[in-house]
């Protein structure tokens, strides 16, 4: 999920230039961190701006996910019609 700065052609153009360059990176089989990376580059080397996002990566057999948040807003969870902070084991930066 991205979320380009703005409401106008600028940020369109920001939200194609962001969308590229995750499809790119997970295309060539780039980790989690490693589109992320490359997602926080493409508006800025193609000066169309700045967004913040959240990419998450879940493992369908174990249910274990990972997830980056760059600058969003935590994510909530809904389960039975009640929403609830998630909780993350490992690194924050």
């Amino acid at each position: 999920m991205t979320d380009p700065m703005g409401h106008d052609i600028h940020s369109a153009l920001a939200a194609a230039v962001l969308v590229g360059a995750l499809r790119g990176a997970r295309r060539v089989g780039a980790g989690l961190a490693e589109q992320a990376h490359r997602a926080d580059r493409a508006p800025v080397d193609h000066g169309r701006g700045h967004a913040t996002g959240q990419l998450l990566c879940v493992n369908l057999h174990t249910g274990r996910a990972q997830f980056v948040n760059a600058g969003h807003s935590w994510p909530l969870r809904m389960r039975r019609g009640a929403a609830e902070a998630i909780t993350t084991r490992g690194r924050r930066r």
